[in-house]
């Protein structure tokens, strides 16, 4: 399995990736290349995102893997995206830095599920912290 990164010419980051065309916002940058690679040559029959996110008392961050069930029942697990912040220097407390790692998976979930076309049925965010329930 092989994954690339296509940094813009200049740039350390892409300001932004453009679903519609498919290049980062440089100028006249290639297109980007398949966001996920799979060995398998088999039909994909179910696909779903899963997300997971933690907290610590300096950083939290969030998780996404796709889990594909392919025809002859052979099921493949992806690392599709991870993001990681660190907390203000200001001390917040574990539950509120809980909520902020549920919500930065909750944004990335959601757009990673836009640009890979899965239904929103088929999204699963999971977090080991009881109060992003409540």
């Amino acid at each position: 399995m092989t994954f690339g990164v296509y940094i813009c010419p200049g740039m350390n980051r892409c300001p932004r990736i453009t679903r519609s065309e498919g290049t980062c916002g440089g100028r006249n940058s290639p297109p980007l290349p398949t966001l996920v690679f799979s060995d398998v040559d088999t039909p994909v029959i179910y696909q779903a995102l899963h997300g997971f996110s933690d907290a610590s008392s300096v950083a939290y961050g969030a998780v996404i893997y796709l889990r594909r069930v392919h025809a002859d029942r052979l099921t493949t697990v992806t690392l599709v995206i991870t993001k990681a912040r660190v907390l203000p220097l200001k001390p917040i407390t574990t539950p509120k830095a809980e909520l902020l790692a549920a919500h930065l998976l909750a944004k990335q979930i959601v757009k990673t599920a836009s640009v890979l076309d899965i239904p929103t049925a088929s999204l699963y965010a999971w977090s080991d912290s009881e109060i992003v329930l409540h």
